[in-house]
């Protein structure tokens, strides 16, 4: 999924405020999944701004080492192919609860393009992973995969309609 495409799909562009809810989104959905990864450490997003460090100047600022282009496009973008690197890992538990479980209830919330091999994310998704402030799927993709693990595992797991609800 190309990043103007998630702002052009979540209505977003023209929204205030709307580019940094999506940047926050993606950038808090790394940091829940792996909270020392370079791009979470460059920097943090406190009170609706984004406060960098001197890791993200020198590559995403630096004039001698970075094109023309955007360098928050750049920023997102990197974050958008980790998070999809990520999502490889929840094809994988989810083939397993399936092995497990073939009609366990979390596996209808999406499916797997064979093909593809991309996600493909069923409406009660949204309803039951995506809180309605939220302008991406990227933090109900980390609900869904931490449920997808605890179930795999025999455990109890938390979505945003469960009691008691996800705490994220």
């Amino acid at each position: 999924m190309a990043l103007e495409s998630i702002y052009l799909a979540a209505g977003v562009v023209n929204a205030p405020g709307g580019f940094w809810k999506v940047a926050e989104e993606m950038w808090t959905a790394l940091k829940l999944e792996n909270p020392s990864h370079e791009l979470v450490r460059m920097g943090a997003f406190e009170d609706d701004e984004f406060s960098y460090k001197k890791e993200f100047t020198e590559r995403f600022l630096n004039p001698e080492t970075t094109s023309k282009r955007n360098p928050w496009e750049l920023y997102g973008k990197e974050l958008e192919k980790v998070l999809d690197l990520q999502n490889n890992r929840l094809v994988e538990i989810y083939r397993k609860l399936q092995a497990i479980t073939p009609l366990h209830e979390l596996l209808g919330l999406m499916e797997i393009d064979e093909n593809s091999h991309s996600i493909l994310l069923r409406e009660p998704f949204n309803k039951r992973c995506v809180r309605d402030s939220e302008k991406t799927p990227y933090l109900g993709l980390v609900r869904y995969k931490r449920a997808l693990d605890s179930a795999k595992d025999g455990q109890p797991y938390q979505l945003i309609d469960t009691n008691p609800p996800v705490d994220f």
